[in-house]
């Protein structure tokens, strides 16, 4: 299985054109930068996917889930938050990705999301905010593979749990039960993680839209 990750810089990334139910929602945000910071990132993968295939890709078709995807692939999934885009492409099987500015811990959101072992990993960790957004953004990243959106129970989505101490920029990947995954250093204090629903022989991170 192969994978590519896009990070992509909500800052310096260019506004591509958009259409169809890309370019409604962008009208629906109040802020000038959130408005922006969709387009530049749909407009990316919309310039990926197009790429990737040769051809325009056309309209998005959607799941039962409204998990979007493209007859005839590649399978896709995009995150963006803080100044940071992530957008991953497989011809091979299904993606997810995330993408956080670091936190530090917040003992509501572990108390109410995590599970008992991740939250004496998150409390065994030095610094725990390391940990902490690792465990978020790995959360982000398997849900969204799977398609199945929020869930009720956060605490019960599994993350990996290695061993103290703990660098998520070192690029190892982890194996699950249902697939592998790997935290990645998405720059300017961001951490990003890829979750595919198989075994990842390559996997290539790619800053911005670039060629391939």
């Amino acid at each position: 299985m192969k994978l590519w990750v896009h990070i992509i810089d909500l800052d310096g990334e260019i506004e591509r054109e958009v259409h169809g139910e890309t370019a409604v929602r962008a009208q629906g945000f109040l802020r000038p930068q959130d408005r922006r910071d969709h387009l530049v990132c749909h407009g990316a993968l919309r310039a990926l996917l197009n790429r990737a295939r040769g051809a325009d890709v056309g309209p998005y078709l959607r799941t039962a889930n409204a998990k979007p995807y493209v007859e005839g692939g590649p399978h896709f999934n995009l995150a963006h938050e803080g100044r940071r885009g992530v957008i991953g492409l497989s011809w091979d099987g299904p993606i997810g990705v995330g993408v956080r500015p670091w936190r530090e811990v917040d003992e509501d959101v572990v108390e109410g999301s995590f599970s008992s072992a991740q939250k004496r990993w998150v409390g065994e960790a030095e610094p725990s905010g390391v940990a902490f957004t690792a465990t978020l953004v790995a959360k982000e990243a398997l849900l969204k593979r799977r398609g199945t959106g929020l869930v009720n129970d956060l605490a019960a989505v599994p993350t990996p749990l290695p061993s103290h101490p703990f660098d998520p920029r070192a690029g190892v990947m982890h194996d699950l039960e249902d697939g592998q995954m790997a935290w990645f250093e998405a720059g300017e204090g961001h951490l990003g993680c890829w979750n595919a629903g198989g075994r990842a022989a390559e996997v290539e991170v790619i800053w911005g839209v670039g060629d391939r």
